[in-house]
């Protein structure tokens, strides 16, 4: 459901936004029978309204999340307050609706821009250079608290459709408590960390193994590599564990050696093994992977929805090759990018592939 009560421009009235909710609010579930669980509030702006306080308290009574940006003006909301971030329904509904969202970057840290607080933002999800669609039409990406803050409403729909009976609070005590504890959020927000769909709906069949602890990863170099592992499972990535390079025009060489691998092609920082270019399919830079066997897995960045995989002859060795959807249009193409080549295998399915 969609509700409007701002202008073109960016302009508008609490008043509006108070009678926007109270709307929503009134078709809930309560009303309609529909499953409505929470509203995505990305907007800020003008001061405490005891109208919109109120409001929130209606809808946080009748069992909705308030899920709210925690704006762009890199304050610290326990000192200046920001609304509507710094609402709170404790009191009024006995337990706490309002979800306060801060921005981080592709790297993990905090935007630039974002508001932060150790009392009054709970938790960071992804709010820089977010690809999206535009204002009259087309796609680009845009930046800001506000494209942080529906991560983790999505989130929660997705935690309510698997667990129906959950109530708003479960939901809330679902996300905050699953989050990956993240350094640049540490005193910054209330949970230390940013959002981890995948721990909050729980792991299943197919799904992300547990993180092999930091005596089992080997990492690479911003140059070419070799790696070998050992007879244990290991995460096994060409570049270094910090950074930003990505492994541009670099080769490297990743041989498991035994167990159950996880060979990274991307991580938070996004997709690995990237040129730059924009006019060929940068094969000047990628992982090859010698000994993928049962049990390995191969990790990719969600960064990119689309990945091709494609039989190639590299090196001299036939098997698989991995490519990034770059131009992000759906269709491999000479701009895509060549990230990873499976040594010695005919085929990859999905249950190969974890995301990260």
């Amino acid at each position: 459901m969609g509700l409007k009560f701002l202008a073109a421009d960016g302009s508008g009235f609490i008043s509006n936004a108070v009678k926007a909710l109270d709307y929503y609010t009134a078709a809930s579930k309560v009303a309609s029978g529909q499953d409505f669980v929470a509203t995505n509030n990305s907007w800020g702006g003008g001061g405490y309204s005891s109208a919109m306080q109120e409001a929130i308290d209606r809808t946080a009574a009748a069992g909705n999340l308030f899920i709210v940006a925690a704006g762009n003006s890199t304050t610290d909301t326990d000192v200046t307050a920001n609304y509507p971030s710094n609402y709170s329904t404790l009191s009024s509904a006995g337990y706490e609706a309002v979800v306060s969202v801060a921005s981080i970057t592709s790297t993990g840290g905090l935007s630039s821009f974002s508001n932060y607080g150790s009392k009054t933002v709970d938790l960071g999800a992804p709010g820089s250079s977010i690809y999206s669609t535009l204002a009259n039409g087309g796609y680009g990406t845009m930046s800001g608290t506000s494209m942080a803050t529906p991560h983790v409403t999505g989130a929660a729909v997705l935690y309510a459709a698997k667990n129906p009976t959950a109530s708003a609070s479960a939901i809330r005590d679902a996300l905050l408590a699953s989050v990956t504890p993240t350094a640049a959020l540490a005193g910054k927000t209330v949970t230390g960390g940013r959002l981890d769909v995948q721990v909050m709906l729980g792991t299943s069949a197919g799904a992300v193994p547990p993180p092999p602890s930091s005596s089992t990863r080997i990492y690479g170099t911003s140059s070419s590599d070799t790696l070998v592992g050992t007879t244990a499972g290991e995460l096994i990535c060409g570049i270094p564990e910090f950074g930003t390079l990505l492994g541009m025009g670099t080769k490297d060489f990743l041989t498991g050696g035994g167990g159950n691998d996880i060979f990274a092609l991307g991580d938070a920082r996004g997709v690995f093994y990237s040129d730059g270019s924009t006019s060929s399919a940068g094969t000047g830079d990628y992982a090859q992977i010698m000994d993928f066997g049962p049990g390995d897995k191969i990790q990719l960045s969600d960064d990119l929805n689309t990945y091709f995989v494609r039989s190639l002859k590299l090196n001299g060795s036939n098997g698989m090759a991995i490519y990034g959807d770059t131009n992000r249009n759906g269709v491999f193409g000479k701009t895509d990018e060549l990230i990873g080549h499976v040594v010695g295998v005919s085929s990859l399915s999905s249950s190969d592939f974890i995301w990260a």
